[in-house]
């Protein structure tokens, strides 16, 4: 595989990462507020199976780094309270 083809499916592996994170988030404080736990489970299902892809093309460390950036790029820091 070459370098510019695996730089661009990191790359969207990478989104879809964010994808998921932000569908769960919505699905815990948007317009719903009550999202089912289902759905969430399934985002996060969702980030799982791209942890595995990336961890086929980065190696486990690279790719376990890559989820948590995005992690907390997305969400933030509990306080104790319901986010906005």
């Amino acid at each position: 595989m070459s370098q510019e083809h695996n730089c661009s499916e990191v790359a969207a592996l990478r989104k879809a990462i964010e994808d998921e994170y932000l569908a769960a988030r919505r699905g815990l404080y948007g317009l719903a507020q009550y999202a089912q736990h289902d759905f969430i489970q399934a985002r996060m299902q969702g980030v799982g199976r791209h942890y595995e892809e990336l961890s086929r093309l980065l190696g486990e460390e690279r790719a376990i780094d890559l989820v948590i950036e995005v992690n907390d790029e997305l969400i933030p820091p509990q306080t104790g309270q319901n986010q906005p």
